[in-house]
């Protein structure tokens, strides 16, 4: 089985039996954590069953493990979610610079953008924002409140952000 099919496979069984996904990880786990990779994939269970919480707890040992853009990313989108945009920003600046390229390739810059964004950082924010590419339309995951769209959405969303953000004082970030 390929990379993509034991992908598929293991998003199936997560919808499927996340308390199977669960034991699996967890037995990954206890035979040592090597890679990290037990620990990320049960961050997946923890966000599914809404205990962002427990999610990150684990998304710090994978990353302590194995530093990677991809949980870097990942566990900046879950300080996000909690409202921890600083850390967040620390994590999306680490994955940046682990992998410049890669880090564009999976739209981390965008996560960083929006990170810039809800902290009232408008000049970085928007800096992210022109350097995209002029391509057609992209597909941002959901992260949090930011739609699709071509570049000129990107930047009508970003700045709707930065708006919000600075009419709270710039106070969306919890610290912490």
């Amino acid at each position: 089985m390929g990379a993509r099919e034991e992908a598929a496979a293991s998003i199936a069984l997560l919808d499927a039996d996340p308390h199977e996904y669960l034991r699996q990880a967890n037995e990954r786990i206890d035979k040592g954590p090597v890679d990290g990779s037990g620990y990320y994939d049960r961050h997946y269970v923890w966000l599914k069953w809404g205990q962002p919480e427990r999610a990150l707890e684990d998304l710090r040992v994978a990353v302590d493990i194995n530093p990677s853009r991809i949980g870097l990313k990942v566990r900046g989108q879950v300080y996000m979610m909690l409202g921890h945009f600083h850390e967040a920003k620390t994590d999306f600046l680490r994955g940046q610079a682990l992998d410049p390229k890669g880090w564009r390739e999976i739209q981390g810059d965008i996560a960083q953008a929006y990170c810039h964004a809800k902290l009232g950082e408008g000049e970085a924010a928007l800096a992210i924002c022109e350097a995209q590419s002029n391509r057609e339309s992209y597909w941002y995951g959901g992260i949090l409140d930011l739609k699709g769209g071509g570049k000129a959405d990107l930047i009508e969303g970003i700045k709707r952000i930065l708006a919000t953000a600075r009419g709270e004082g710039g106070s969306t970030a919890s610290g912490g």
